[in-house]
């Protein structure tokens, strides 16, 4: 693990060091919904990667959350502070449908136009067009990509099936999050799941069914593939997304944390957190037999 400035040249450096038979590459930025940075992924972060690599050798995909597919309308919605409210009741109306679609009642209509939302948000980011400035295009997990089944903890659920790329490289922001804690190098691979299995994941959690900090300890293994994290630690956001309160944002100097063991990296960004002082923002729910990380 090391820490790096956030800049083009630096970046190329890191890549360069990884092996030289790194085979097919999938870049995974953080698109968590329409909101810019630092909900999602630093577009410049992308653009100095992307620079780093040969365009043959990488595919670039996400898979953004559902939970806002009621404020859909034909297009991604642009974040505007004036819109939170509107946004906030529409995600929280999905949330209590997500209780039904937890007992297989959910109505189909819900599932074609979350999908027509999330290809939505991927197309329409600022990430797209970075993508597409190199020649390459930005994909959705959720309507490009083949899933195959796993269980954890009783449960089955969805994951990208991952058999035709050698490296993974992520590119998380440091971000306080309800349910974890944190995002850092292992929460960014939940985006890996299923959308509406990440809500059914969120649901048993909250009825003390599944251990979501465990599930995120053990993603990596889950994923079996070999991961470069980019955690982007340069500011910190108090929560996952703007529209959960996540307008206090804290700038930090933690730089880039850069490696390939997501255990250390997280570490690392836990005890910044604390160093910062920024811990005491942190609002998670308690579930039965789980701790705070703190």
């Amino acid at each position: 693990m090391k820490i790096i400035e956030k800049r083009a040249e630096e970046i190329s450096n890191v890549i360069q060091q990884v092996s030289t038979k790194r085979g097919k590459i999938l870049i995974k930025p953080n698109i968590v919904s329409c909101e810019p940075y630092p909900t999602t992924t630093d577009p410049s972060v992308l653009d100095a990667v992307l620079n780093a690599f040969e365009v043959s050798e990488v595919a670039v995909a996400d898979g953004p959350a559902p939970d806002k597919v009621y404020y859909y309308k034909n297009r991604a919605i642009r974040f505007k502070m004036d819109e939170v409210e509107a946004m906030r009741a529409s995600a929280l109306k999905f949330w209590g449908d997500a209780g039904k679609y937890v007992e297989g009642r959910l109505p189909p209509e819900l599932e074609r136009d979350t999908l027509n939302y999330i290809h939505g948000v991927v197309i329409e980011s600022e990430l797209a067009k970075i993508c597409e400035k190199h020649g390459i295009e930005m994909r959705c997990f959720d309507t490009d990509f083949e899933y195959e089944e796993v269980e954890e903890q009783g449960f089955k659920f969805r994951i990208v099936n991952l058999d035709d790329f050698d490296l993974i490289v992520t590119l998380p922001v440091l971000k306080l999050h309800s349910e974890c804690g944190f995002t850092g190098a292992r929460k960014i691979l939940f985006g890996l799941i299923d959308h509406f299995d990440k809500i059914r994941l969120h649901v048993y959690a909250n009825r003390g069914r599944l251990n979501f900090m465990s599930l995120i300890d053990d993603l990596p293994r889950i994923i079996g593939r070999r991961t470069l994290t980019m955690l982007d630690a340069t500011s910190v956001q108090c929560a996952q997304e703007r529209i959960w309160d996540g307008t206090d944002i804290h700038k930090i100097e933690g730089g880039l944390i850069v490696g390939e063991n997501p255990y250390e990296i997280d570490e690392y960004a836990r005890r910044l957190l604390k160093r910062e002082d920024i811990v005491d923002y942190i609002y998670t729910y308690t579930y039965k037999d789980q701790e705070s990380i703190w």
